[in-house]
């Protein structure tokens, strides 16, 4: 590259025009109060990961300032929830470590940060049965005084935790932690809406699975948008046909929740390098090849 040509920044993004569009409109239906579904599906290299981070990005100036939550799966086996303890963490405080798709811009992580007094609030409220399970009681006073929450909000917060943990249980049943996580989302989408971004779903094992078919199927009526990308070929959830399983999961939820699939694959390598050089503008593609 020549001293004088102008290089796009790293986080320019190119190609994916009528995929950005599309999420935007769906975007748009989530905010009338309808629980929507967008699938990303794709191989490894196809920029499953770098549309998400756009999807993201675009979201952040989108009209109904939404809280843009970024988690994901990872091939760890004995893992169970990763994603969602991961995600009510991020809405409980956890922020600092907080790096991936959903620290997409600065008005989402300031969005996050002020809402994290009414998140506990609300968990406290709707999600009593989560705290112990899918997060910690430390982990949340930690979060509280890292972000020097205001003296009212700590010592509620550490009132009703120190009460929960002398009356500490055995984990609830599965479907009482699905509704109580369920109405948990639900609750915090009447404040803001929701777009929850979940990566490498094909490593999810089966309990995280049935959550997030669950929250889809409990929150129809809420603002909330999930984004989920996974590669079809590697979908494997012990003890089950995992891959029909998830797929056939999935397709029911595109039905109910009226969403749609994304399919990247490399047949649309021409048409991203015929708008890099356009971006660039640098002449035809031959320039590059």
């Amino acid at each position: 590259a020549g001293p004088d040509r102008e290089w796009p920044e790293p986080d320019a993004f190119v190609g994916r025009d009528s995929e950005l569009d599309l999420a935007d409109s769906i975007y748009c239906e989530t905010l009338a109060g309808s629980a929507r579904l967008i699938l990303i599906e794709g191989e490894a290299g196809t920029g499953k990961t770098a549309l998400c981070r756009a999807l993201g990005r675009r979201l952040c100036g989108q009209r109904g300032r939404p809280l843009i939550i970024g988690t994901g799966f990872s091939p760890l086996v004995g893992d169970p929830y990763a994603a969602f303890r991961e995600a009510l963490g991020i809405l409980t405080g956890d922020l600092a470590s907080h790096v991936g798709i959903g620290a997409v811009c600065a008005d989402n992580a300031e969005r996050l940060e002020r809402s994290v007094p009414a998140n506990v609030r609300a968990l406290l409220e709707t999600g009593r049965e989560l705290i112990g399970t899918l997060i910690s009681p430390d982990s949340i006073m930690q979060a509280l005084h890292e972000l020097k929450a205001p003296g009212d909000v700590l010592s509620e917060a550490r009132g009703q935790l120190d009460a929960i943990s002398r009356l500490a249980t055995n984990a609830p049943p599965r479907r009482s932690l699905f509704e109580r996580f369920s109405a948990l989302v639900g609750s915090i989408a009447l404040r803001h809406p929701i777009v929850l971004v979940i990566d490498d779903l094909h490593w999810a094992d089966e309990a995280s699975i049935g959550l997030l078919l669950f929250l889809l199927r409990h929150t129809q009526d809420s603002r909330l948008l999930v984004i989920a990308c996974y590669r079809a070929s590697e979908v494997v959830v012990p003890g089950i046909d995992s891959r029909r399983f998830l797929t056939a999961a999935l397709e029911e939820r595109l039905r109910t929740t009226r969403g749609s699939r994304i399919v990247l694959d490399e047949s649309g390598d021409l048409e991203f390098l015929e708008a890099l050089v356009d971006y660039l503008g640098i002449g035809t593609a031959g320039a590059l090849i």
